[in-house]
This record gives C-alpha cells, sequence and structure tokens, in this order.
C-alpha cells in the first residue's frame, strides 16, 4: 500500500510537524489542560469539517502514532483516546469496527515501552470498549471483545504487584466469558474459551488448583461439543482444557524445603536479626510462583527449559575454619562465589524462553540476594531432599529441551545424566561445559572434596551430541551461541505442532517415568 499522505500532494512528517506546531501554540500562555482543550477544539471543529468522518479518524490515526514515533507518548496517547471517544461509538458499524481495530493494534505498539505507557494504553482501550457498548454487527463484537483480550494480556504483561495481579487480570477474563457466554459465533466463542483457559493458567500460577479445575471444566462443559474445525483457535483452547486435569494429575509438587545452616548460624551471630524470615517467605514465594507456572507451561503445552548444574559450581555456604578468616570478624559463616564463563548466555536465554531450574542447596541466602553479574534464574524449585530426583525426573519427562550445566561430574549429575538416557532424551539435551577452575582461595576458606572434571570427550556425555564448550562464551548472549539458539528454534518448532498430539507425547513420556519409578527393574 502506497503512502496516502504522498498521494494527496502532502508529506507525512511535514503534517505532523504542522499539528504538533499547533498544539504547542495552543498551550501558549495558558495551562496544559486549557491548551489541550483549545486543540482538540481544533482538530475536532476546524480539521473535522474539512473531511469525512472516515478520512477525520484515519488523520487522527496518523497524528496519534506520528507523535507517538517522536517518543511524545503522553500527547500521542491522550489524541487516542480522543479518538475512542469520539469515533468507537459510530453509528456506521463499519467504522467503529476501523476504529477499534486499529486502537487496538496502535496501543499495544506504543504499550510496550514501560508500565506507564501499559496502562495508558488500556485506558484507550477501555474507552473504546465501553463507547462501543453492544452492537448487533458480529464484526464490531469481534473487534470489542480483541480490544478486551488485549487489556488482560497487557495487565498480564506490565509491572503489576504479584498480589494483586491475578485480580487485577482475571477481572477481564471473566468479562469476557460472561459477556459473549451465549454466542454462537466460532471466533467469539473461541475469545470465550481463552478467557476461560487463561484464568486457569492464572490460579495455576497462583497456586488456585480447584479454581483452575473449575475453569478448564467450564470450557469443556461451554464448548467441549463445538464441531471441530470451524475455528483453529477454538480448538486449541478446547485441546488445552481437555487435556488439563491429566497433565495435573501427573505433575505436582510438595512443599518447599529450605537449606536453612547457613542463615541458622547468621542469626546465632547476628540475634536480631530478621534476614532468615524474610529470605525464606521471598524463596517461598519464589517456589509457589514457579510451581504454579510450570504446571501452566504445560497445561497450555508450553515446553520449556529445565536447566540441571552442578550447585557448588557458583556458590558453596557454610562454616569456615580458616584463621586468616576468623581474625578479621568472628562470625565463622561464609559464602564463596564463584563467576562462570556461561552465565551471560543462560542470563539471555531466560529472558527469551519459559525455563526452570531446581533451586541450589549449597546457596547460604537460598539464591534469593542476586550478586552483581550472577545468573540466577527467575523460576526456581525448592525441593524436598528425600525427593528431589524423583521431581527432577518428571521435569525431564515435561521439558521441551533440557541444559546441563556443568564442570564436574557428582553423584546428583550422575544420576540426572542416567534419567535422561533412560528416558531417550539425549537428543534434546545440550551440555554446556565450564572449564574446571583452581580455585585455592576458596578451597582455604571452606575446602571441597571436588567431583571428577567433567570435559567433552568424557565417557559419560558420550550418548549427548549436542556439547558446547563455555570456555569462550563469557560476557556474549545466546545469539552468539549457535548450541542454545537451536534450542530456541526447538522450541518454537515444538510449540507449532497441534497441541492434541503434543500432550499426548508429554503424557506418555510421564507415564512412562512413573512406571519406571514404581517398578526399576522393569524395562
Amino acid at each position: 500500500m502506497g503512502d496516502p499522505w504522498a498521494a494527496a500532494g502532502f508529506s507525512r512528517d511535514a503534517v505532523i510537524d504542522g499539528v504538533l506546531a499547533h498544539w504547542q501554540e495552543f498551550r501558549r500562555g495558558v495551562s496544559a489542560d486549557e491548551g489541550d482543550r483549545l486543540f482538540r477544539a481544533w482538530l475536532f471543529g476546524e480539521v473535522a469539517a474539512e473531511s469525512s468522518d472516515n478520512d477525520h479518524s484515519f488523520a487522527l490515526f496518523e497524528i496519534g502514532m506520528g507523535i507517538g514515533l517522536r517518543g511524545l507518548f503522553d500527547d500521542a496517547f491522550l489524541v487516542l483516546g480522543w479518538l475512542a471517544q469520539h469515533y468507537a461509538g459510530h453509528s456506521d458499524p463499519r467504522l467503529a469496527w476501523r476504529v477499534i481495530m486499529g486502537l487496538t493494534d496502535d496501543c499495544v505498539h506504543l504499550a510496550v515501552d514501560s508500565p506507564e505507557h501499559s496502562s495508558a494504553a488500556q485506558r484507550v482501550l477501555r474507552e473504546a470498549v465501553d463507547r462501543a457498548g453492544t452492537s448487533a454487527s458480529v464484526e464490531l463484537e469481534r473487534a470489542v471483545c480483541r480490544a478486551l483480550v488485549q487489556i488482560a494480556l497487557l495487565r498480564g504483561a506490565a509491572g503489576t504487584p504479584w498480589d494483586t495481579r491475578r485480580a487485577h487480570v482475571d477481572e477481564i477474563w471473566a468479562e469476557i466469558a460472561q459477556r459473549w457466554q451465549r454466542t454462537t459465533d466460532p471466533e467469539l466463542q473461541s475469545r470465550v474459551a481463552q478467557a476461560l483457559v487463561n484464568s486457569a493458567l492464572l490460579a495455576l500460577q497462583f497456586g488456585d488448583e480447584p479454581a483452575a479445575r473449575r475453569a478448564f471444566a467450564e470450557t469443556v462443559e461451554r464448548l467441549g461439543d463445538t464441531p471441530p474445525g470451524l475455528d483453529e483457535d477454538l480448538d486449541r483452547w478446547v485441546a488445552i482444557a481437555r487435556y488439563a486435569d491429566r497433565v495435573l494429575d501427573r505433575i505436582a509438587f510438595a512443599e518447599p524445603e529450605f537449606q536453612l545452616g547457613y542463615l541458622r548460624r547468621e542469626r546465632y551471630w547476628y540475634p536480631d536479626s530478621r534476614t532468615e524470615d524474610v529470605i525464606v517467605e521471598q524463596a517461598r514465594r519464589v517456589h509457589t510462583r514457579s510451581a504454579g507456572t510450570l504446571r501452566s507451561w504445560v497445561c497450555a503445552g508450553q515446553p520449556y527449559v529445565l536447566l540441571l548444574r552442578n550447585f557448588e559450581m557458583t556458590e558453596r555456604s557454610g562454616i569456615t575454619s580458616a584463621e586468616f578468616m576468623l581474625d578479621e570478624d568472628p562470625a565463622d559463616h561464609t559464602t564463596v562465589i564463584s563467576y562462570r564463563d556461561a552465565e551471560s548466555v543462560l542470563a539471555d536465554l531466560d529472558t527469551m524462553v519459559p525455563l526452570i531450574q531446581v533451586a541450589s542447596t549449597t546457596a547460604g541466602h537460598l539464591e534469593v540476594d542476586r550478586y552483581a553479574g550472577k545468573f540466577v534464574a527467575s523460576n526456581r524449585l525448592y525441593l524436598p531432599g528425600a525427593t528431589w530426583f524423583q521431581t527432577v525426573c518428571t521435569l525431564i519427562a515435561a521439558a521441551g529441551q533440557i541444559v546441563v550445566w556443568a564442570d564436574e561430574l557428582t553423584p546428583a549429575l550422575s544420576s540426572e545424566l542416567a534419567e535422561l538416557v533412560a528416558q531417550g532424551r539425549t537428543d534434546d539435551t545440550v551440555i554446556l561445559l565450564e572449564p574446571c577452575m583452581p580455585d585455592p582461595l576458596g578451597q582455604a576458606i571452606l575446602p571441597r572434596r571436588a567431583g571428577e572434571p567433567l570435559t567433552s570427550d568424557h565417557p559419560a556425555l558420550a550418548p549427548f551430541p549436542n556439547r558446547i564448550d563455555g570456555a569462550g562464551l563469557k560476557g556474549r548472549g545466546v545469539h552468539d551461541c549457535p548450541g542454545l539458539e537451536r534450542i530456541v528454534r526447538r522450541l518454537d518448532e515444538i510449540a507449532e505442532q497441534p497441541v492434541g498430539p503434543r500432550q499426548e507425547q508429554v503424557l506418555a513420556r510421564l507415564h512412562e517415568q512413573a512406571a519406571r519409578a514404581a517398578d526399576p527393574t522393569a524395562p
């Protein structure tokens, strides 16, 4: 499509510059609110009088986005808000449809910059939805519903405090499910299913499994009899809901368990400190959120990366007997931090894909305190010592891809490698090897018996074709590492597969793993 401004003999940039100059003139010598009122009167008076409603609304879109692309976001959202107020409830449903569709796209585009812009975008879209009301036009109803979906998604992505996020987001999903509960239009039915399923996934993220199961069941009850093939998205949401109960039956987590020796020693030396209480509460919240998030990923058919690692490779905490330490401070609890080459690429990977790891049992502050430059995954599970391996086996079975980050062969890692082989996941696994680093100072502070150095040619790694030398990755990102880029591509490929067969495959792996765990002698 060509430039409509050029076709009419104008320059888009010149038009935007002229509009901004007018706006500044209206603001000169008066309050900002008064200047905005005068500008709006000119925009919807003199300017509107010289064009049709279609042309005028188009010009407002161009002005709003042109101002936004100049970084004047507050002014851009002001113009888009006026556009919503004036045209979203237009008597011509085709014009109202075009306006709401355009506002949805433009607001989402401008909202990505910050939580403040997201809030402004939500206000504009809410205005558009309320102005549109209820229409006999199914196309307009679809546009209104689409705008509401984007409000819900923006609320979920914005900086809403965790304690209030569920209610804030679920309010919109409930509105969609209730407003179009009797619709027979396949696209609107798909939106209803999307709302119900997302409400269920949100409940899981907050540890409310009963509410999640109810919402999944309601999806199937209301829309499960819809003939397949009418709407691809509807089929997908219903399939997610159908498999959800079986997934939740297979993937569950015990209460978290924390290694508190270091924190209690810290309290011994500083009895008035509340550090232990604060850190344990933060770690508990991380575990609850991470467990719920992982269950929501698997229910939704969202493939994720499981990161397995040597805990002591990056952090060790304990009691020191080193005299040179105790001479300076009698408190005998200490931490040894090691910075490894692959931390930056893993931190980058954590921002790009769904990723989860088991929290370290050797970190004194439970990996809650983040040291500058240290990689700690956003999603972490604090597993009980008695059942950690069974849970890791389940995580392996459900994972889309696995990364093993290690520098030595410990008994725990050896068991995990054997399980990857037993489950046939070697092709889905990337071995990310750190060079074994001599650490005489750390050894003097907290002596340890190191495991066998793990190198690329180690026999234990023979079944694993995908190995990466982490020695040259310091300060780099995923796009500098083809082996990790492959993981991102693989997750995309898995996500593109139909939900039903994908969930059947995951459930089959979970069933086989559970059967082997129940009878270790079985083939």
